[in-house]
């Protein structure tokens, strides 16, 4: 992994200290709201993320359809490239959605808990789903408008498309873009700080949801209260983020640790034979642990909890006492279609695909 600075002798990814502890601060401020509960805490973060993260959204949009690449950053987006489409672009499809919808890690289903009586599970993971994909599309209009007003990124990015190559997204967010605000977007002083205020922002209303999964189930199950509940599982969450912020080249061991030693079998075969803490994590989490856990998930809902339970929660019946026929779509899809779709992952993953 190369060294990633910010500005001349700025931020380095290889300082440990420095790393740790930008680390530990989101994490108190994820802690802070998470403790606070959900009426108290995240319903009131999001009334104030959710709003700020829309007007910065729109005023990017509004700046970058001023910019030069801005039309060849929507051809290149959104025009069909069908060549392209290959099996392996729809399990990073797949994957994407599992991580940016939070399945297979408990997400959905905590929220999911404290919904109301009267709330539709289908309207609202609907509404969910919608809105996500359209702040994506958003999200990828400003980012490409803004690298395709720079020549030399626009023939980056068209040869990654044609050759199927990826490209260093992180060095594209935190090294390349810094300095095309300041030297080639109009405005660059104030849209550049804004768009990482947005990152931020998207960013902490993640970390919130995933804090609030182990939150819920440590005080649950412990029998804890939610302030010292949070406070556990924050403890543990920052041990482990300790070991991911030294693995990036400030301590040499972290950064060549290997999951199973000299077992190169099970190193390959689990992580890859990846290396590191962050590495290992993140391979593990997105090859093994989010695929099985939604696969669990699918499995429960569709073959072990009862057939009457399901269609009491998604009112599947209707009026004259049949099953409603988004309820049967439903349910075909849960018991065959979605199970099939992350089976296909996990093979996948067993024959060496990466999708971390």
């Amino acid at each position: 992994m190369t060294d990633l600075d910010i500005g001349r002798g700025g931020l380095s990814i290889r300082d440990g200290g420095t790393q740790v502890g930008l680390g530990a601060l989101f994490l108190g401020a994820t802690a802070l709201v998470v403790a606070r509960g959900v009426s108290g805490g995240i319903e009131r973060a999001t009334r104030i993320l959710m709003p700020v993260l829309f007007a910065i959204m729109i005023y990017l949009v509004v700046n970058v359809m001023f910019l030069d690449g801005f039309v060849e950053a929507l051809v290149f987006l959104f025009r069909p490239n069908f060549s392209g489409l290959s099996g392996h672009a729809v399990l990073e499809a797949l994957g994407h959605a599992f991580f940016t919808l939070s399945l297979g890690m408990g997400g959905m289903l905590t929220y999911g808990s404290y919904l109301r009586r009267q709330d539709s599970i289908p309207r609202i993971a609907m509404t969910v789903a919608a809105l996500d994909t359209l702040i994506a599309l958003v999200a990828c209009v400003i980012m490409f408008g803004i690298i395709f007003s720079v020549p030399s990124l626009r023939a980056t990015m068209e040869n990654a498309r044609s050759t199927g190559e990826g490209v260093s997204t992180v060095g594209m967010l935190f090294v390349t873009l810094p300095n095309l605000f300041y030297t080639k977007m109009p405005g660059g002083a104030v849209v550049g700080p804004l768009f990482y205020v947005l990152v931020a922002f998207a960013a902490l209303s993640s970390t919130i949801s995933l804090l609030e999964v182990v939150v819920a189930s440590v005080s649950e199950r412990l029998s804890m209260t939610r302030g010292r509940a949070t406070l556990v599982a924050s403890a543990v969450v920052f041990g482990l983020s300790c070991g991911c912020a030294l693995s990036l080249g400030a301590n040499e061991w972290a950064s060549s640790v290997r999951l199973f030693g000299g077992l190169e079998r099970l190193n390959t075969l689990v992580t890859g034979g990846k290396t590191g803490f962050l590495s290992i994590f993140d391979h593990v989490a997105a090859n093994w642990l989010l695929p099985l856990g939604g696969l669990a998930l699918t499995i429960y809902a569709g073959w072990v909890m009862p057939a009457a339970d399901t269609q009491d929660e998604l009112d599947g019946v209707g009026d004259d006492g049949e099953r409603r026929r988004g309820y049967v779509v439903w349910r075909i899809c849960a018991r065959f279609v979605a199970p099939a779709a992350i089976g296909w992952i996990v093979v996948q993953v067993l024959l060496g695909g990466d999708f971390s």
